[in-house]
């Protein structure tokens, strides 16, 4: 049976996914160097205070520093993946707070970190729902990451649904998708794009399109490394669908709005008993109910009244000026969102007496197409009261999410053509060389005791069949043969080989 080594050191990938089979083990089972640059970086704990874990990943460490549950996590070969810092869920971003308010009304927080680490920077949130444990992970900013959700049977995950579906621009299509629409599809324009998720949080692009006619609509669906993965097309009336063109062409047009003899007596009586003096005065219809817009010339304001479809008054909107919101206002929304644009402000009166000043904001990073807002809603003494946080999409984090997916595509194509090598009996294991000042004690004091005058010229850590082993090469002066010794993860040793 032949054997093949092969190097792989793709880490990055892991840094924010939960550790599962996770053991408890003893200080005594680690590496000493790994044990003496951990305190080095540590030098206040007390080694009794540390619980060591292992698990498919590498090593975690739990502590109390500086009055805070932490852990500290690297790899076997003592690489540092990330810090988990314990925080009150009341420290987590509002958006993250928002988003499990919403999706996991029923469940109950049991622990949330602040996650610092080079790939991936956020928080990490422990849930029980239903009697499960659950782990979410968040970015810096608050936006979902990762959900590991457990699905126990499979007549519990419904097909063809997807968790997240949102609409983002098209310029931020993987180039060899571009490519793609651009052979396939020479007459179709591009209408909608969105990115989406599905219950095992796999990333899809779905891509809606039509021709200049507007009859006839193609929906395809591609995986986040740009593979087409299904296609339907049906035929629709053409005013349901609106080409580029007629976006263009749409948006200069100005709808006329309705005459007032189309609109409740009581609605036009209520209006006009309220305001006398308005310029610019236009109906029309929002669903089933009537709307009047119109400008004041005094207060030199745009407003609207909202009534339902029997003339009943249901709210006033005030226009209000974004460049001059009270200072108040203007100070959360630069504390709290720093950066964020002010789309529209607008003071509201309704007609079961509550009146509040709506702000929507929104991030100029984002790409969702259309844009979205959060919506601040303040009282008249411009203190918050609610908020509504919209599913906004940063460039960056969008960006890097199609680099990972790259990355993984090329270490995919790479190991599909290195298994076209093989042999059906072929063995694949992952080694990664190691400094022998990572071997456990135990493999360092069996070679001194068994092997006196031979030198140990290379180490290696090897993963095979999931087990993990250490491989250690030793010479001797005047010997034309080499002796590997092979040792299990605690340092035992299982055999000896001579090597020619």
């Amino acid at each position: 049976m032949k054997k093949l080594i092969f190097i792989f050191s793709t880490f990055i990938f892991i840094s924010i996914l939960p550790m599962y089979g996770q053991n408890q083990i003893n200080a005594d089972e680690l590496p000493q160097y790994l044990k003496t640059d951990f305190f080095r970086k540590f030098p206040t704990i007390n080694p009794d205070d540390v619980k060591w874990y292992k698990s498919d990943d590498g090593y975690e460490a739990r502590f109390i520093f500086q009055n805070t549950a932490t852990n500290y996590v690297m790899t076997y070969a003592g690489k540092w993946i990330r810090t988990e810092s314990k925080i009150n869920e009341t420290d987590l971003p509002r958006i993250s707070q928002e988003y499990i308010k919403n999706n996991y009304p029923n469940a109950t927080i049991k622990e949330v970190y602040m996650v610092q680490s080079d790939v991936y920077p956020g928080y990490k949130v422990i849930l029980i729902d239903n009697q499960k444990e659950l782990i979410i992970n968040f970015d810096k900013s608050g936006n979902l990451l990762t959900e590991d959700k457990t699905i126990t049977t499979e007549s519990e995950i419904p097909e063809s649904e997807y968790v997240k579906k949102i609409s983002i621009l098209p310029d931020y299509l993987p180039s060899n998708i571009k490519e793609y629409l651009g052979l396939s599809y020479k007459n179709y324009y591009v209408s909608k794009v969105y990115w989406a998720k599905d219950n095992f949080n796999v990333d899809y692009y779905i891509i809606e399109l039509t021709n200049d006619k507007g009859d006839n609509l193609v929906e395809l669906e591609f995986d986040f490394y740009g593979n087409l993965l299904s296609q339907t097309q049906e035929t629709i009336e053409p005013k349901e669908i609106v080409t580029k063109k007629d976006k263009k062409s749409d948006s200069k047009k100005i709808t006329p709005g309705i005459p007032e003899t189309m609109v409740p007596k009581n609605a036009i009586d209520y209006f006009k008993k309220k305001e006398k003096r308005v310029e610019q005065v236009k109906w029309d219809t929002i669903n089933k109910n009537y709307v009047v817009s119109y400008v004041n010339p005094l207060r030199n304001l745009k407003y609207q009244m909202e009534f339902d479809e029997k003339g009943n008054w249901l709210k006033t909107t005030t226009f209000l000026d974004p460049k001059s919101l009270n200072p108040m206002i203007t100070r959360f929304i630069n504390d709290n969102y720093p950066g964020y644009i002010i789309n529209s402000a607008e003071n509201i009166v309704t007609h079961d007496k509550k009146k509040y000043i709506l702000v929507e904001i929104y991030s100029p990073e984002w790409i969702n197409d259309p844009m979205v807002y959060h919506q601040l809603f303040f009282s008249l003494s411009y203190r918050l009261e609610k908020e509504i946080l919209a599913d906004g999409v940063s460039k960056y984090d969008f960006l890097e999410m199609q680099k990972k997916a790259q990355s993984l595509t090329k270490t995919k194509e790479y190991l599909e053509q290195l298994n076209h090598t093989l042999d059906e009996d072929d063995v694949i294991y992952y080694s990664q060389n190691i400094s022998p000042k990572s071997l456990p004690g135990n493999v360092i004091k069996y070679v001194n005791e068994n092997y006196s005058g031979w030198l140990l010229k290379e180490a290696m850590l090897i993963v095979e069949e999931g087990q993990y082993f250490y491989n250690i090469y030793l010479k001797k002066e005047g010997w034309p043969d080499r002796i590997k010794l092979t040792f299990d993860f605690k340092g035992d040793f299982i055999s000896e080989e001579k090597i020619k």
